[in-house]
């Protein structure tokens, strides 16, 4: 009687593993000979099938998902320091010594509200007139701000007298407020 399939392709995989095993070395140092040979070999699959290669990534990643946010979060978390700094200068020009004068210059404090910086939420301040919105220039920079700071201001579109305004209205708003809390809590209520 003829063995099912199943047990026939277990036992070839098992012998396969079992061979693979005692020849592993062997077969490891032909690989690495095959690409000392042809080191361009992975590109020239790649230019010849690069549709074919990118949308077997797309898939795979779509695929999974989850794995590769978690590659990415752990990636970031392992080199936060040196994507900002590559972001750093990228954006603005500025290296790590560039970087710490700027800090050093400021006292770490925030050249808008002067409160003291977090090197984590600190961005670096300029005039969008000048390099536009994502770069910037030792011209057009104006300092160190806390990123609030420097989103408050830029939603305000960077006008000091519309700033003006709106602190006075927010102070007569609070105090306005803080009246009438004082009221509430002289109230009494008689049932």
């Amino acid at each position: 009687m003829a063995e099912p399939n199943a047990d026939k392709v277990a036992r070839k995989r098992e012998y396969d593993r079992q061979w693979y095993l005692k020849n592993r070395n062997q077969v490891l140092e032909q690989q690495r000979q095959y690409q000392a040979a042809n080191p361009d070999r992975r590109r020239r699959w790649y230019l010849r099938n690069r549709e074919l290669a990118l949308e077997r990534s797309r898939v795979w990643r779509t695929e999974n998902y989850d794995r590769v946010k978690e590659y990415r979060r752990q990636y970031y978390l392992k080199n936060r320091e040196k994507l900002k700094a590559g972001q750093r200068w990228h954006r603005h020009g500025l290296r790590d010594s560039d970087w710490a004068a700027m800090w050093n210059a400021q006292d770490g404090r925030c050249y808008l509200s002067d409160g003291a910086l977090d090197a984590d939420e600190t961005d670096v301040d300029h005039d969008h007139s000048c390099c536009g919105t994502d770069k910037s220039c030792p011209v057009c920079r104006r300092g160190l701000a806390h990123t609030l700071c420097n989103v408050a201001i830029g939603a305000i579109g960077d006008d000091p007298d519309t700033l003006r305004r709106v602190a006075d209205a927010l102070e007569r708003a609070k105090a306005d407020v803080a009246q009438r809390m004082r009221q509430r809590g002289e109230q009494t209520v008689l049932f």
